[in-house]
């Protein structure tokens, strides 16, 4: 999967990303289908375990803000939360 440009485009128009958003998008689809612990993500896109400022809600927030811009139009959302694990990524 090709990932450069970092641009990502919802029916042709480009959605503005900020750098975590699209890492957290990148490694949610790198690993599509498979539940990705909010930690792992911590880990993964922040290179931190929870610390002051940055904990798990800081993933929540991120992929809050995922689902508002790429999340409309979607009969079910493509980013789905696995209680209390993490999230995984789904097939639109």
């Amino acid at each position: 999967m090709r990932f450069e440009p970092r641009e990502v485009y919802k029916t042709a128009k480009q959605v503005a990303l900020s750098f975590q958003e699209f890492e957290l998008l990148k490694c949610l689809i790198e690993h599509r289908g498979r539940t990705v612990s909010r930690e792992e993500l911590l880990e993964q896109i922040w290179g931190v375990d929870e610390e002051p400022g940055v904990t798990t809600r800081t993933v929540d927030t991120h992929v809050s803000n995922l689902r508002s811009k790429l999340g409309e139009g979607f009969e079910k959302p493509f980013i789905v939360a696995v209680h209390k694990v993490g999230y995984k990524f789904v097939e639109p």
